[in-house]
């Protein structure tokens, strides 16, 4: 594996948590590094949610079929952890697909590793209750924004927090990430262009 990915993946949890040098070494062995490229599917919906991912680089968008519809439930960009929990929890097929958004680097590990490490060490009970924290507030925030937002400040939202990937995605990706066609995408383009 490469040695400055996972110095990176350290860091960032030995900032949520110190970790020690034997708490690395017995995470070690339960991480696999993914090198994803843009409009990869990672987890396909149907499956079990089995692992946890942790976005080390890029962006990744959460999504579900509804027949010829895909309905974006969420997107995420670096340093977050990323599954369907909920599949996880209910030990159920997830509803969800994940799809890599631009070139990505991705930690997989297993959710039933995770979950024997946080019984067993205080560093990862912390970085778990982190995590979950994390993911909640994410999850929260994008319901409320779908909720109370227009499809307009939803736009802003989106080119605001995704510069950069918004340059790179076409316009029918953009549309199916706030969940509108494109035409309503073009006419909302228009409007805040005048």
């Amino acid at each position: 594996m490469d040695a400055e990915i996972l110095n990176r993946f350290r860091a960032f949890l030995s900032n949520i948590s110190p970790m020690n040098d034997a708490e690395w070494e017995y995470l070690l062995p339960n991480i696999e590094v993914l090198e994803l490229e843009k409009d990869q599917i990672f987890h396909q919906a149907g499956e079990y949610s089995k692992y946890l991912y942790f976005i080390l680089e890029g962006t990744v968008r959460k999504f579900t079929q509804q027949k010829a519809d895909q309905i974006t439930n969420n997107i995420y960009r670096n340093q977050r952890f990323v599954t369907d929990l909920l599949s996880a929890v209910e030990q159920k097929p997830s509803i969800y697909s994940f799809e890599c958004l631009s070139d990505a680097i991705l930690i997989k590990i297993s959710i039933a590793f995770i979950d024997k490490a946080f019984s067993m060490l205080p560093t990862y009970n912390t970085i778990g209750r982190v995590m979950y924290q994390q993911a909640f507030l994410q999850e929260s925030k994008r319901l409320r924004e779908v909720l109370t937002a227009s499809p307009t400040e939803q736009y802003v939202v989106f080119i605001t927090e995704h510069k950069e990937l918004s340059k790179h995605l076409s316009q029918n990706k953009i549309a199916e990430c706030l969940n509108i066609v494109p035409e309503t995408l073009s006419r909302i383009k228009k409007k805040l262009i005048i």
